[in-house]
């Protein structure tokens, strides 16, 4: 299978991003490198993840155990019915944050 063959899950590798935002060791400044040898996965992969390429199963556990509070359900889909009040609320101002800086950068 080619990468162009591959579905896309960009609402799925956004998340990610805003995880990566809220947990890795110095927020969004953190690499994708940095952050993917935190959850235990190859740089590469976590990329091709951040990029909205699927997640197998196990690697997906793999990195949930790395990731306190987070469940799979607001990683694949971004419900927070499993999650903290202040879990979500973190995710919800990552998401702002990200937002934000997204805007700036289209704008300047």
């Amino acid at each position: 299978m080619t990468s162009a063959d591959r579905k896309l899950y960009p609402d799925m590798g956004r998340r990610l991003r805003v995880l990566r935002y809220v947990f890795g060791k110095n927020g969004l400044t953190t690499s994708q490198s940095a952050f993917a040898a935190q959850l235990g996965i190859g740089p590469t992969a976590y990329n091709n993840y951040e990029q909205g390429y699927a997640i197998k199963h196990p690697v997906m556990r793999r990195m949930l155990k790395h990731l306190p509070g987070i469940d799979e359900a607001w990683l694949y889909s971004g419900s927070i019915r499993g999650l903290s009040v202040e879990m979500a609320r973190r995710l919800a101002d990552a998401e702002s944050a990200l937002e934000g800086e997204e805007s700036s950068t289209l704008v300047g």
